[in-house]
C-alpha cells in the first residue's frame, strides 16, 4: 500500500485547538472584512482618481473647443475697425490653470495603464482642429502659439513616462518630442520649460541626448532643427557644455 505523506500542524491547527468554533468563526470574519475593505478602498482610490483625471480632461477639453468659436473668449478685438483675431496665449493661460491639477496626478494615473500613451500629442492636435474651425478671414492657423510651463511639464512627464518603457529611454523620448514638431503647425511647446526639465534628468540620460541630436544627420527637416536658434534642438547642440560639466 502506498504510504500517505503526513503534514506536520502548523498555524491552522493550532488555533483549531486553541479556540472554539465559535471564536474561529469570529476570527475568520474579522479576516475577511479586513480584506474586503481594504479590496474596497483600493478600488474607490481607482475611480477617485479615474473620475477627478476625467474631469480634468474634460475641463480641458471644453476649452480647446472654444477656440472654434468666432465669438468666444479667445477671440480679440483691439478696435472697432479692426478685424478680430484668435490669440492663443489666452488659451494656453486658462489650460495651464488645468494643467496644475493634472501635474499632480500624472505619476499616479500612469501608473493604472488606462490612458493612451499619446493622450496629450492628440490633445494638442485636437485643439489645431478646433482653430482651424474659425473662419478663413481670421487666418488664425497662421499663426502659433506655445503651452505655457505647466502644461509643457504636463506633456515633458507623460512623455518621460511613457519613454520609460523602452530600453532607450533617452532616444524614445526625443523621437516623441520631435513627434510633436512633426505633427502641430499651431500648438508648440515651451523651450525653457524643455530645457529646464532635460537638465533635471540624470547626468548619464543627459549626455545620451546629446549624442543622440549631434549624431543625427544633419540633413532634412533636422538640418532645420539645429540650424534654427528658436529650436530646443539648437539649443541642446550649443549649449553642450552644461551636459559636459
Amino acid at each position: 500500500m502506498k504510504k500517505i505523506a503526513t503534514i506536520a500542524p502548523g498555524i491552522g491547527a493550532e488555533l483549531c485547538s486553541a479556540l472554539t468554533g465559535e471564536q474561529i468563526e469570529i476570527l475568520l470574519n474579522t479576516l475577511f472584512t479586513s480584506i474586503e475593505q481594504q479590496t474596497l478602498s483600493e478600488i474607490l482610490s481607482y475611480h477617485k482618481r479615474m473620475e477627478m483625471w476625467c474631469e480634468l480632461w474634460s475641463e480641458w477639453n471644453d476649452l480647446a473647443w472654444e477656440a472654434s468659436d468666432e465669438s468666444g473668449n479667445y477671440i480679440i478685438q483691439d478696435y472697432d475697425w479692426k478685424q478680430p483675431y484668435f490669440d492663443g496665449s489666452l488659451l494656453a493661460a486658462d489650460l495651464e490653470k488645468v494643467a496644475e491639477k493634472m501635474l499632480l496626478m500624472i505619476d499616479d494615473v500612469f501608473a493604472l495603464k488606462e490612458e493612451d500613451d499619446n493622450i496629450y500629442l492628440q490633445a494638442c492636435m485636437e485643439i489645431e482642429s478646433n482653430i482651424r474651425l474659425l473662419p478663413d478671414w481670421m487666418a488664425a492657423d497662421q499663426d502659433s502659439f506655445t503651452l505655457d510651463p505647466i502644461s509643457t511639464a504636463c506633456v515633458l512627464k507623460w512623455e518621460w513616462l511613457v519613454s520609460k518603457q523602452v530600453q532607450d529611454t533617452a532616444v524614445k523620448f526625443v523621437e516623441r518630442i520631435v513627434e510633436y514638431e512633426e505633427q502641430l503647425k499651431i500648438v508648440g511647446l515651451d523651450i525653457r520649460s524643455i530645457l529646464d526639465f532635460l537638465l533635471s534628468l540624470p547626468q548619464n540620460v543627459q549626455r545620451r541626448i546629446y549624442d543622440y541630436v549631434t549624431s543625427v544627420p544633419r540633413e532634412g527637416k533636422w538640418k532645420k532643427r539645429l540650424n534654427d536658434v528658436n529650436s530646443v534642438w539648437h539649443r541642446i547642440y550649443r549649449d553642450s557644455t552644461k551636459i559636459d560639466n
